[in-house]
């Protein structure tokens, strides 16, 4: 299976012999759908949200989509209003549980997945289409598939701004191009990352134009299109540069090559086993005829495409460092696409030669994808967590203020804890302090921007010791807080009723604290 022009017959797409396509062939990858929604599903359902979807929980909550926007114009939260706006609507279709705000994810790492399955079935035949289709649930991003955060969906719209090129390279009508424009507008809505999406469309579109030695200009007209579109986006990107100046991520070229790990080292298992599997049918199983070597091709501006996007963690660290000082393995999702692209491509030339070696490759990728949702089904919560359940006893117990300096802790327990019970908790959110102990203030921005909108008691370190001069405190990691208040003075004592995960400090002061 060469890497050249694309011929386009009569033939069927599923493997090399006419006729239409049989259903049977794509059973494993509805098997597999099927498997996906139903454990990731399960997942969104029963796990906690955690500190960085309850503010976007908070803010898709809000009663419509102008509120939204105008939430965000003010700094509320530092992405694109679509992604919010799809849970505002999941929620008012489905109720406000944790699987109603999470199922915008859940169905767009679905749909990432089934563009991923199309881009390469119609090229290649249904092994290394499977191989595209399941390669993303054995990376790291799995995590990712059931969080309530715009990076699944900036990861359907990458898929689905490839496909739509894909479709109007080969026909320039109306739809199709009117389908292109679209998409490629659709990932900086999102997330501002999403402005990454035109690069591997770019450098595809311009190898086929200098193959042609002719330029498409109804897909140039697409690009210009989609850019004017981005115009509104400009005054949310601009309030999102407030968390650039001390973002909690470092920045360094090594940083790289550790996302690269992060996020492909799951996949270790899958690729053993299918170099061995591989060995072993080179070594004793005859290649055979195979199919004709230009029987399907695939287009090199593709493959420039697809290698382009694999490669996203360079052209996302460039774009860090010039710009959003922002870098971690979420906005790198994208280039969990390119990789399974150019893998199934791979797959699908050497079907040409070793269909066997094809086979083990699809084989082992597929079934380690069963494994691992089967694995993340096992460790379902039985039922529905009360993750608040020690703290409520605690408050209810105690006079005193409790005091949770863990940003993260404080959030998800403000947000499961009852109402009557929230006026009894505290974190510190002291941008000054923050930068001085830790180098970045993004938890305490996050707090002072979200204030307006979700009553919560964050409160700079001064304003808390002046008010209270006894107070518990829930430890659930080490904290520059503690360091301070016991440089300062403060005693502190482990509290009788201490916790399972947490330890309980009851803490006492004299005069204020960090003022």
């Amino acid at each position: 299976m060469p890497i050249g022009d694309s011929v386009y017959g009569e033939h069927g797409r599923l493997g090399g012999t006419a006729g239409g396509d049989s259903v049977l062939r794509h059973a494993p990858v509805l098997l597999l759908g099927g498997l996906f929604l139903f454990t990731v599903g399960l997942k969104a359902a029963r796990t906690p949200l955690w500190f960085d979807e309850i503010l976007t929980y908070h803010v898709a909550s809000l009663s419509g989509p102008g509120t939204i926007i105008k939430a965000l114009l003010t700094k509320a939260e530092n992405h694109p209003p679509l992604d919010y706006i799809l849970r505002h609507y999941a929620m008012a279709a489905f109720g406000g549980s944790e699987l109603a705000f999470r199922l915008p994810s859940v169905l767009a790492a679905l749909i990432a997945s089934a563009c991923l399955y199309l881009i390469v079935l119609r090229r290649t035949s249904v092994l290394p289409a499977l191989v595209a289709f399941s390669f993303p649930f054995v990376t790291y991003m799995l995590k990712h598939f059931y969080e309530g955060r715009p990076y699944a969906t900036l990861l359907a719209s990458m898929c689905l701004a490839f496909l739509a090129w894909q479709l109007a390279a080969e026909k320039q009508s109306g739809p199709r191009l009117v389908f292109l424009a679209l998409c490629l507008s659709l990932g900086p809505h999102l997330h501002y990352y999403g402005v990454l999406n035109y690069v591997p469309i770019a450098v595809g579109e311009a190898w086929r134009c200098w193959e042609r030695r002719k330029i498409s200009w109804p897909i140039v007209a697409c690009f210009a299109v989609s850019f004017a579109v981005l115009a509104p986006l400009v005054p949310f990107a601009i309030h999102s540069r407030d968390f650039s100046a001390h973002f909690w991520t470092p920045l360094g070229p090594s940083m790289i090559a550790h996302m690269l790990v992060k996020i492909f080292s799951p996949t270790l298992p899958a690729a053993i086993v299918a170099l061995i599997g591989c060995a072993v049918a080179v070594l004793f199983i005859g290649g055979g005829p195979g199919r004709r070597a230009d029987e399907h091709a695939i287009p090199r501006h593709e493959v420039a495409a697809a290698l382009m996007l694999a490669i996203v963690p360079l052209t996302t660290y460039v774009l860090a460092v010039l710009v959003t000082r922002a870098y971690t393995d979420k906005y790198l999702i994208n280039s969990v696409a390119g990789v399974a692209l150019v893998l199934a491509y791979l797959t699908g030339r050497l079907q040409a030669w070793r269909p066997g070696c094809a086979l083990i490759i699809a084989a082992s990728i597929g079934l380690m994808s069963v494994v691992t949702l089967g694995y993340l089904a096992r460790y379902v919560p039985a039922r529905t967590y009360n993750i608040a359940a020690e703290e409520r006893r605690l408050i209810e117990a105690t006079e005193h203020p409790v005091l949770i300096p863990d940003a993260n802790h404080f959030m998800q327990i403000h947000f499961y804890l009852p109402q009557i019970l929230r006026d009894k908790i505290y974190t510190i959110a002291d941008r000054k302090l923050a930068i001085e102990y830790i180098g970045h203030d993004t938890n305490e921005l996050v707090f002072d921007r979200l204030r307006p909108y979700i009553p919560m008691n964050a409160v700079t370190l001064c304003a808390f010791t002046t008010q209270h001069s006894q107070f518990l405190m829930v430890l659930v990691s080490p904290s520059w807080i503690v360091r301070r208040l016991l440089a300062d003075g403060a005693e502190s004592r482990v509290h009788e009723k201490s916790m399972k995960e947490a330890e309980v400090l009851s803490v006492a002061i004299n005069g204020r604290i960090g003022c």
